[in-house]
């Protein structure tokens, strides 16, 4: 847990991320997106805020409001730019994680909840026989074409 005397906001990790995509010597197309997410996103929507108050609610809000702006064409904002700025705050919070400046990283936290989600619910389904996993008859059918079957004693 990070004393909130110790965070910093949001506009302050911005900053300290794209410098230090900088001095890693990303290339510009790259820190020109950077820039663009913290300058159109998240800054305006998060810039002020501590980075020790964010909470997963915050996240889901954050999420919301995104969707909510209207890219430059007056539309709204596609499902891949969502994705692309989400990250981009997760990178956000990663640097500062990585720095101690934030306790958790509560974009990252809640991709881990949603994949272990899915994998659990993939892992909790039956097998079937004939449909997932082949039959005594079809296992002696591929046995019977496979070379050197039934292997020497």
């Amino acid at each position: 847990m990070i004393a909130p005397s110790r965070s910093i906001t949001f506009a302050q990790a911005c900053d300290n991320w794209i410098k230090q995509g900088e001095a890693d010597g990303l290339e510009k197309a790259t820190l020109l997106y950077f820039r663009q997410h913290a300058r159109y996103y998240i800054v305006p929507l998060l810039g002020q805020r501590k980075l020790c108050d964010f909470t997963p609610v915050d996240l889901t809000a954050f999420r919301a409001q995104l969707k909510q702006r209207l890219n430059g064409k007056g539309q709204p904002m596609s499902h891949a730019m969502l994705r692309r700025v989400r990250t981009s705050l997760g990178s956000v919070l990663a640097l500062a994680f990585d720095q101690g400046l934030v306790g958790r990283n509560v974009v990252r936290d809640r991709g881990r909840q949603r994949r272990s989600t899915h994998a659990e619910k993939r892992n909790s389904t039956k097998l079937k026989v004939g449909v997932d996993i082949p039959t005594p008859a079809e296992i002696g059918a591929i046995l019977s074409h496979a070379k050197h079957w039934p292997p020497p004693p």
